[in-house]
């Protein structure tokens, strides 16, 4: 899905809301002679108040709630509120792609098979550590948390979460942006390989679908990019449009957050000192190093 479908989308249901609230009072007033004289009543009373006259509305309000309570009714059907309130269900915030927008879109993505599940905190287990490694991890979990309750207005904004296969960081990159999520954020959550595979799509791609693939990496609150350095090396894709993703996104002031097995020399080395200077910006970064323990087989015996 593009952001012009998901519009379209938003736009419809609002629509489709307004007018079932409309076919339903009409209904009402045709139907209820206590609903009708209610309806001519606050009608009255709002030219009243456009006069700068004194009208009880509230009790005329409490009166037609009382009246769709026996329909089995409340206000709001008759008013109902639009799902965001930062654009009013009309795509847009100021001139720009409302978040509810990049979420939907984000939303459709999901059983994709380069997509990733988002978790929580709650399901961090640190017992799964061994006991030299939990009070490091249980300083990484405080830290994430801090991060998660000041989003997105805390100062670092890329995290790297890096170490040997195994050490969780996958788990807790995706509790990150589950939490994130939580906070009615949006969060993109991907392989590197999906990354490559979208990059690609959109390097390859000359119809109206072209932005669906760049566009959401882009505007995100928060990208996720797990295990770089497993994905190829695509010419013209891989390294150029990491680069571009990670400077434009620096430059917009949105976060980022990578996991990988390799260390900061090692990515250096693969993607060039560009792309590692955006990553490890000492400004805006914080690197996370996990223990070195695979905790694949201590899941599986608990």
């Amino acid at each position: 899905m593009d952001y012009t479908a998901a519009i379209k989308e938003i736009t419809a249901k609002r629509r489709r809301e307004i007018d079932d609230a409309a076919a339903l009072k009409q209904r009402l007033v045709e139907s209820d002679k206590r609903f009708y004289e209610n309806e001519r009543a606050l009608r009255l009373a709002g030219l009243q108040e456009l006069r700068g006259e004194k009208v009880d509305v509230k009790k005329l309000l409490k009166e037609r709630a009382e009246i769709l309570k026996t329909h089995g009714f409340s206000a709001l059907s008759l008013d109902p509120p639009p799902a965001c309130k930062t654009c009013g269900d009309t795509g847009y915030d100021g001139g720009k792609i409302c978040r509810c927008v990049i979420k939907k879109v984000l939303e459709s993505e999901k059983g994709s098979k380069f997509a990733l599940s988002p978790r929580y905190f709650s399901d961090m287990d640190i017992s799964v550590y061994s006991q030299k490694s939990r009070p490091a991890m249980e300083k990484i979990k405080a830290k994430l948390e801090k991060y998660v309750a000041g989003f997105p207005e805390v100062e670092v904004r890329n995290l790297i979460f890096m170490g040997h296969a195994g050490g969780g960081k996958t788990f807790a990159a995706t509790a990150v942006a589950g939490e994130v999520m939580r906070k009615g954020y949006s969060a993109a959550i991907m392989t590197a390989f999906g990354f490559v595979e979208s990059m690609r799509a959109y390097h390859t791609t000359f119809d109206d679908s072209k932005e669906s693939y760049l566009s959401p990496v882009l505007d995100c609150d928060l990208l996720v990019i797990d295990d770089l350095g497993t994905e190829s090396i695509l010419k013209n894709i891989t390294l150029e449009y990491l680069y571009l993703v990670l400077n434009e996104r620096m430059i917009s002031g949105k976060h980022t957050l990578i996991t990988t097995n390799l260390t900061p020399s090692d990515l250096a080395v693969r993607y060039g000192e560009r792309t590692a200077s955006r990553l490890f910006d000492k400004r805006i970064a914080y690197a996370f190093p996990f223990p070195d323990e695979d905790l694949r087989n201590a899941i599986k015996k608990k």
